[in-house]
């Protein structure tokens, strides 16, 4: 989920936006219009803009902290969330959970409001699924698999029944034939009933259901929750939708933020429509775009669209987009070779580097006419030394764009970072990054054998 951004001032204690926040971000924060949504990459503050958007209504009187909900998708984004909150003094009653963790509160509401035993929860499927599966390697192996498949249907609300013309609608793989899985699925689900378990999926289904056939219960929770805060929304699957529509009702206070290029789990059910057509969900909606990234330095950001029009290439495609130990015939290396010397001791006793070179397609695409057309480098195979403390000499060097700036177009070097992060440049690249090549190899003349020595750590002077 939302990982924490880097160098981020902490909210401040008035609940504004601030005078540390850029225009986009202000008017995320500040926006009066509802539903809203926030379109936001990487390192653009989404978490920040949440917290404050909060803090923003509640410090002016828009919302009541005791009426806001805020959905996240993970218990580490919940904590994360309520620690910004937590900086802010109105916002210490606001409640902010996943969409599981809300549902289960709800329905054991719900429950012991009208007496009823709440069904025990099925923390794992393969207590059920195992069985089922006839044990053995076999079954064992087809635990997971299945429980995936099973996870996919619920949270694109298909029943067992639905589940062979699903799969077919969106030609979806399975781990075993389509029937058969639906077949798992119903007994599966025929288990489950006669336990008294539901499972986590049922949660958010339950929920729903709850919420639509019971209106006495919908109109408690929508009173009690007011205003809608949902994180990530480029997660949310169509059965997580249909549980907000119902906690939304026929109101319009809605604030999402979501980043539909980090959406990667459409495998697991998630639908990123709902972010993308936003406006069509919610009409008269309002779309913000935060576009300025904290969180990377420019000399990555410049070169990051010719990155992608490079990688999405057909020839970055191919199987050998990057090889190592291959003939410099197969890349037709237009630089002059010459032939290794068998009396040369670096030939004789060293092993030859496995050489990493850059395809001609991104030197070619980035870096344009009259530019270099080859960049290669040589992986340098770390020592014992080296490896125990951490040698500035990776093991295998990693290729990265910079920009460059006499011809305004990003060249691609391979970078050797020293602690993780690339050298500042002390020549004369103004850039502020640098290539740094390997060291060239001497080879080492032997010697008469000398006097082993104590180590004077451990004695005197020696």
């Amino acid at each position: 989920m939302a990982a924490t951004d880097i160098d981020e001032p902490d909210a401040d204690r008035t609940g504004t936006g601030g005078a540390d926040v850029d225009p986009s971000q202000a008017r995320a924060i500040e926006e009066p219009t509802v539903p809203l949504a926030v379109l936001a990459g990487p390192g653009s503050g989404k978490t920040r803009v949440l917290a404050r958007r909060i803090a923003h209504q509640v410090a002016t009187g828009q919302a009541d902290s005791e009426r806001v909900l805020a959905v996240t998708f993970t218990r580490k984004a919940a904590g994360e969330l309520n620690t910004r909150l937590g900086a802010t003094d109105a916002c210490e009653h606001v409640t902010a959970g996943t969409f599981h963790a809300l549902s289960l509160a709800l329905l054991r509401r719900w429950y012991e409001d009208r007496g009823r035993d709440v069904p025990t929860l099925l923390e794992r499927k393969g207590r059920i699924l195992g069985p089922l599966l006839g044990g053995g390697a076999e079954g064992i192996a087809a635990i997971t698999p299945i429980a995936a498949e099973i996870e996919w249907a619920k949270a694109r609300g298909v029943p067992p029944d639905a589940y062979v013309q699903a799969v077919d609608a969106v030609d979806r793989p399975t781990p075993r034939p389509a029937t058969e899985v639906a077949d798992i699925y119903r007994r599966y689900e025929q288990q489950k009933r006669r336990g008294a378990l539901m499972d986590f999926d049922d949660l958010i289904l339950r929920c729903a259901l709850r919420m639509e056939n019971d209106p006495d219960f919908a109109a408690a929770t929508r009173w009690r929750f007011r205003h809608l805060f949902v994180d990530e929304f480029q997660d949310v699957s169509p059965a997580q939708f249909r549980l907000l529509r119902a906690w939304l009702g026929d109101r319009t206070d809605l604030f999402v933020v979501g980043d539909p290029d980090q959406a990667i789990f459409s495998f697991t059910g998630a639908d990123p429509s709902y972010l993308l057509d936003f406006a069509d969900h919610f009409p008269g909606a309002v779309v913000v775009n935060l576009e300025q990234s904290y969180r990377c330095p420019p000399q990555i950001l410049a070169p990051a669209p010719a990155c992608s029009t490079a990688m999405l290439s057909t020839d970055m495609l191919s199987t050998d987009m990057l090889s190592t130990d291959m003939p410099l015939s197969a890349h037709s290396d237009p630089r002059p070779t010459t032939a290794p010397n068998p009396n040369s001791p670096s030939t004789t006793t060293r092993k030859p580097k496995p050489r990493v070179w850059l395809p001609r397609s991104w030197s070619h695409t980035a870096t344009g006419e009259g530019g270099p057309t080859w960049r290669s480098c040589t992986a340098r195979t770390p020592s014992r030394r080296s490896s125990r403390r951490r040698s500035r000499d990776m093991a295998f060097p990693f290729v990265c764009a910079v920009p460059d700036v006499s011809s305004n177009a990003p060249r691609f070097e391979p970078i050797w970072p020293a602690s993780g992060r690339p050298r500042a440049n002390s020549g004369s690249d103004s850039t502020g990054w640098r290539a740094s090549r390997p060291r060239a190899h001497t080879p080492r003349t032997p010697s008469a054998p000398s006097t082993p020595r104590l180590s004077s750590r451990w004695v005197g002077s020696t």
